[in-house]
């Protein structure tokens, strides 16, 4: 997807109220289009799975805007942001700030880092992995 067109995407996530799961995975969006799609997750409540997997270039700047969203959207338990590009380190720092705000989040895959949440939802085990 282009720049345009993934905004679009975004505006229309804002006011979405029956699509309940989005797969844009390799759709060349990069960091900016990430911006966008996190910036409508903040009002959109009823999607629950959104795919961006292989987006190769969503670094860890993009992916850090979805643990910012991740404040105001309690409704996603499924969050994909795999890639070739990025580390475990950074699915990993990324994962835990992401659980500080939304313990709704079931399922996450960032880089080589793919858990099952779960297992991590106590402050216990949380605090262990910090």
């Amino acid at each position: 997807l282009e720049r345009t067109e993934t905004k679009y995407l975004a505006e229309f996530l804002k006011t979405n109220t029956t699509l309940k799961a989005l797969t844009v995975a390799s759709s060349n969006i990069d960091n900016t289009g990430a911006k966008y799609l996190a910036e409508a997750m903040k009002y959109n409540q009823t999607l629950y799975r959104l795919n961006l997997s292989e987006n190769d270039q969503i670094t860890v700047i993009g992916a850090t805007r979805f643990s910012q969203c991740l404040k105001a959207n309690s409704n996603l338990s499924e969050l994909d942001l795999r890639s070739e590009t990025e580390n475990d380190n950074i699915g990993k720092a990324w994962f835990l700030r992401a659980l500080e705000f939304n313990t709704n989040l079931k399922d996450f895959g960032c880089g080589e880092f793919d858990v099952g949440i779960k297992r991590f939802m106590t402050m216990e085990s949380r605090k262990a992995m910090m």
